[in-house]
Parts: C-alpha cells; structure tokens; sequence
C-alpha cells in the first residue's frame, strides 16, 4: 500500500514537466489521429520514440543512481527487487497481457483527468487515485516494468534477456496499447468527440492536445 501512495508521484512529474511517457501516449496519439490533428506516421513515430526514450532513461537512471550508487545493495530491498524481477519473468504471458490492458487503462484515465483539470490540485488528485489503484491491485506496466525487473536482472534475478522480452516487456506492452489506445483513447474519443455536434463537450481536452499530438499544460 506505500508502494501504491508514492507512485502516482512519476506521473505527477511527468505530465507537470511535459515529459513524454510511452504509455499516456498510447491514448493522446490515438485521440490526436482520430481527431485529424495528426497522422498514423506521428502516432507511430511518437509510440517508437517515447517507448525508446523512456527505455533509455530507466537504463540510465538505473545503472548510474540506483545501481553504482548502491541504493539496494543491502536486504531486503536487493532480495525484494529480485524476487519481484522473477516472479513477473515466471507469470503467464496471458495475465502479464491482462494486467497490461488494466495498467494502461488506469494510468491513461489519470492523464485524462489531469488534463481535465484546471489547477495543479485538481490534477494532483485527478493523477493520484487511478494510480494508486493500479498499483494496490497489481496491473501491469510497460514502463515501470523496465525499471523494477531489469533492475532485478542486474540484481542477479535468475532471468535471461530473451526471456525478459518475451515473457514481459511484450505480453505488457500489447496490452498497454490495447488498454491506453482503445478502452480510453479510441471508446473516449467516439463518445465525446466523433461527432460534431457532441466536440464542445470535450473542448477543454482536445485543446490540451497540439498539433504535433503533445499535451499543453
């Protein structure tokens, strides 16, 4: 349940600084192309780069503060971080897909709903209960997952790469896609913005969303 308070504090800083997260993206891109402000080729430019990026800075991160800087080298956070690597390494690849679609599905109602909001409180909040649901419950996500197992991995975790990428980061990360980009970004998008006569509902929202697809904060 700690676990669960302080993660919504990622996203808080993600979406406050306007960095880019794969998986919120999921469901901007897919609202933003839907709504013509932006091509398949950005949908699918933004997905790659994003998805790279963010692997990119948990390597780093990982290696140089977490990793070198000792900060799990002692018990029980170093034997943790490991079973927690091989307990997901070890998980059917249907319910890491599963958990996937339930992760993204929250984490992108929480985008949706800092977005929506008008001041920093409102979107503090709007952020922190569907994370903190997503964590409590034990979904999956993408992203977190290539911090926590291949910390994990370098750790020690008895899980080889290949395993690694077949058995979680791509079970999750379909699912991710699945849950961001269609139970919010495409069911969202035809409720409230499919047709014109319904577009002022959500012109706050879709206003939040620039030309090249990046949320204006």
């Amino acid at each position: 349940m700690i676990q669960a308070a302080v993660f919504p504090i990622g996203l808080v800083l993600i979406i406050m600084t306007g960095a880019e997260l794969f998986t919120s993206n999921t469901m901007i891109l897919m609202v933003s192309t839907l709504h013509r402000q932006t091509t398949l080729l950005n949908l699918i430019i933004s997905w790659v780069i994003s998805y790279c990026g963010n692997l990119a800075g948990c390597l780093f991160y990982q290696g140089i503060f977490v990793y070198y800087a000792g900060l799990l080298s002692n018990d029980p956070y170093h034997s943790f971080t490991v079973h927690i690597a091989e307990v997901k390494g070890n998980t059917q690849w249907h319910q890491m897909f599963l958990r996937g679609i339930g992760g993204n599905w929250l984490v992108c109602l929480a985008v949706w709903l800092a977005i929506s909001g008008r001041d920093l409180h409102s979107k503090i909040i709007g952020i922190f209960l569907p994370i903190w649901l997503f964590v409590a419950v034990g979904y999956e996500h993408s992203i977190a997952n290539m911090f926590t197992v291949q910390m994990g991995m370098m750790l020690g975790a008895n899980l080889s790469i290949p395993k690694y990428i077949l058995c979680v980061m791509i079970p999750v990360t379909l699912g991710n896609i699945i849950g961001g980009a269609f139970f919010v970004g495409f069911i969202y998008w035809y409720l409230y913005m499919s047709k014109k006569a319904d577009a002022g509902a959500m012109n706050g929202t879709i206003s939040a969303i620039g030309d090249d697809g990046q949320v204006v904060h």
